[in-house]
């Protein structure tokens, strides 16, 4: 399972560039590839969302968008390289399990990711 995080890198979106758009693309095939080399199986797991920094009650409505943007991307690398996508994002978004910082879960939320995920595993 790949989950690159996606949290990180902000300070270029996809969303405003289309020139950061296919390095993003690109880039994210490349690290497929070369872990299609070492590992016969390969699924794509969603980046998950963020709240505000100062409000962890909150969604971060512009870094989630910029998120969907990148899940959009990394679900179409999945279809077009025949892999497994894993949507994560859905349920964190309808569920709101509580945050520690802006990226991540307490221990429920992160209980909540292993159960979910252990479903896909093989």
């Amino acid at each position: 399972m790949i989950q690159t995080g996606g949290q990180h890198g902000h300070n270029r979106k996809c969303l405003d560039d289309k020139e950061y758009c296919d390095l993003f693309e690109n880039s994210y095939i490349q690290l497929v590839e070369m872990i299609k080399v070492y590992c016969s199986i390969v699924e794509i797991i969603s980046f998950t969302p963020c709240v505000e920094k100062n409000n962890l009650s909150k969604w971060d409505t512009n870094r989630n968008k910029e998120l969907e943007k990148r899940n959009q991307i990394v679900k179409k690398i999945s279809d077009k390289l025949e892999l497994i996508y894993i949507d994560i994002w859905t349920p964190l978004i309808e569920e709101k399990y509580k945050y520690q910082d802006y990226i991540h879960m307490t221990d429920e939320g992160n209980r909540f990711i292993a159960e979910y995920l252990s479903n896909f595993l093989k």
